[in-house]
């Protein structure tokens, strides 16, 4: 096909004004070269984005800025958690009775004791307790040293779980009657049912944290985010109820407080205190209490 000498001028011009360059960048782009000789730049390029775009994290992070934490007034019309002067003196006598020659007692130790004592009604429970506080360690893997578990009783948080929970059983903890780990467990239970939670059984963050703050584990913007690491958006029960799994040990410690304040009173060591009672709990185990007895059977599986 012929092409007019007029049409054939007309296609050149167009042609010559074709840029042959690379394409442009907007001044706002950043090369790859640029990229690789600089890495800044990556942030600096990212940092134009907007990161709370996302409902969720705009709520996550409205809650964690401006929450209030829990007044000094409920803390007062809670009960009052006597601080146990023989932690030390407890915790002196654990090792001593379980001869830890390198300075460290094992959870598995520590759950035999607890469960022949009665503390506890079966195994598994105390089980999830040591695993929740070691993020998820076999059982015969956790050990504590002394001042691991001295800091671990001297916790507030752990206290102002304990007011709460012993409001809500309407109890006094001071007295001699040993207090089980499963009255504490039943409250802990109640509150997670006030919870709205969907069909699959989760319930918000949101809910989770107006929860832990009227009780007093939370106390600042720091607490909700190192629970948000924990248990995220949503959570579900064994979620809720292992940030309790400190103040479940630090009640169990303290009831042997009262075992070792019983037999100081009769000249007996802490050591023979908590031997004695020991012995009386397994004795009338035999008697007919089937729970302690088969929480003891329980706890040897674990020596394996």
């Amino acid at each position: 096909m012929r092409l007019s000498p007029n049409k054939k001028d007309r296609i050149t011009k167009s042609v010559r004004n074709i840029s042959l360059s690379p394409l442009r960048h907007s001044s706002s782009r950043i090369s790859s070269n640029e990229i690789i000789i600089n890495p800044r730049a990556v942030s600096s390029e990212f940092s134009t984005l907007n990161i709370f775009q996302d409902s969720q994290l705009q709520r996550l992070n409205s809650m964690l800025s401006d929450s209030q934490p829990r007044t000094k007034s409920y803390q007062k019309i809670l009960p009052k958690v006597e601080k146990a002067k023989n932690y030390h003196e407890v915790i002196e006598a654990l090792f001593s009775m379980h001869n830890c020659d390198r300075g460290r007692i094992g959870a598995v130790k520590l759950t035999q004791l607890f469960v022949s004592l009665g503390f506890c009604e079966d195994c598994d429970t105390l089980v999830e307790i040591f695993r929740s506080i070691s993020e998820g360690q076999p059982l015969n893997m956790i050990t504590y040293s002394k001042q691991e578990l001295i800091k671990l009783c001297e916790d507030n948080k752990t206290d102002n779980a304990l007011r709460s929970i012993f409001k809500e059983l309407n109890v006094t903890p001071a007295l001699e009657k040993i207090i089980s780990v499963n009255s504490l467990i039943e409250v802990i239970k109640k509150w997670w049912h006030r919870l709205e939670k969907s069909p699959n059984g989760y319930a918000s963050f949101e809910d989770i944290c107006k929860c832990y703050t009227e009780i007093g584990i939370i106390e600042s913007t720091s607490d909700k985010k190192r629970i948000f690491l924990r248990i995220n958006q949503y959570g579900n029960y064994k979620q809720f109820i292992s940030v309790f799994a400190k103040t479940l040990l630090k009640h169990m410690i303290s009831e042997l407080g009262k075992v070792v304040k019983k037999g100081n009173e009769i000249c007996l060591s802490a050591e023979i205190a908590i031997s004695t009672q020991r012995r009386k709990v397994v004795l009338e185990s035999l008697e007919g209490n089937t729970k302690v007895l088969n929480a003891i059977i329980e706890c040897n599986l674990y020596n394996n």
